[in-house]
């Protein structure tokens, strides 16, 4: 850092959007280095197969869905805001900053299952046409070479925050809103698809149907948290 930036950085330290402390501006200026690091790997017992949160599920038993879910960590508040403020206040530079701490366990994810297409959770065009980018996408390509990565299905129409409904509006919100771009581009593959919180399930698992139209290999989940 030249000397400028980094004594402006001390003197008009930015205070952080989660905690309230002041902090040296770097990078993104909304979130502090403490609470980034607050979202860490957490091992938990889940279905590997929907994501609910049990040893024994059932449903799983007659129907598995995922061939694997991979989950970073268990959400919490502070997790929570920084998704927030990095999806709805369209703070793009944040992208690194979450990259950087999943990075270590997608990429031991995606080379253990083999994967030969990421791709991720769409938004509808217009509300990504107002963000300016996919939120997801853009910590996938922090991560991973672009050539690796997709967007194979297409949101087929603008639907309510899905954090703003219950479970069962939350499934009914979703039902039927994506579309396979081609067939072919998943077709004998192994797929992962990537979004970050998942509180029903109901978003991986509309797109796992509509992704298994295409007869890909396996599909793989991964989230941030759950």
């Amino acid at each position: 850092m030249s000397v400028f930036p980094l004594l402006f950085s001390v003197l008009f330290p930015q205070e952080c959007k989660i905690c309230e402390n002041t902090f040296p501006i770097k990078g993104q200026n909304y979130i502090c280095d403490n609470c980034l690091n607050s979202i860490y790997k957490m091992k938990f017992v889940y279905c590997h197969s929907c994501g609910k949160i049990t040893s024994n599920c059932q449903e799983c038993v007659v129907d598995r869905k995922f061939y694997d879910i991979g989950i970073f960590t268990r959400v919490n508040d502070k997790l929570t805001k920084i998704i927030a403020i990095y999806k709805l206040k369209s703070v793009k530079a944040l992208a690194h900053s979450i990259a950087e701490i999943i990075k270590e366990d997608i990429e031991e994810f995606v080379v253990k299952n083999k994967i030969d297409l990421i791709t991720y959770v769409p938004l509808y065009k217009k509300l990504e046409k107002e963000r300016g980018f996919n939120h997801l996408r853009e910590i996938l390509i922090n991560i991973f070479p672009e050539r690796a990565i997709k967007e194979v299905l297409i949101k087929t129409k603008n639907t309510k925050l899905q954090m703003e409904l219950s479970k069962k509006e939350r499934e009914e919100n979703l039902k039927n809103v994506f579309a396979l771009r081609k067939l072919s581009e998943v077709e004998g593959k192994n797929i992962l698809i990537f979004d970050d919180i998942m509180t029903t399930g109901s978003t991986l698992l509309e797109c796992y149907k509509e992704i298994k139209k295409g007869k890909p290999n396996k599909i793989f989940g991964y989230v941030i948290a759950r």
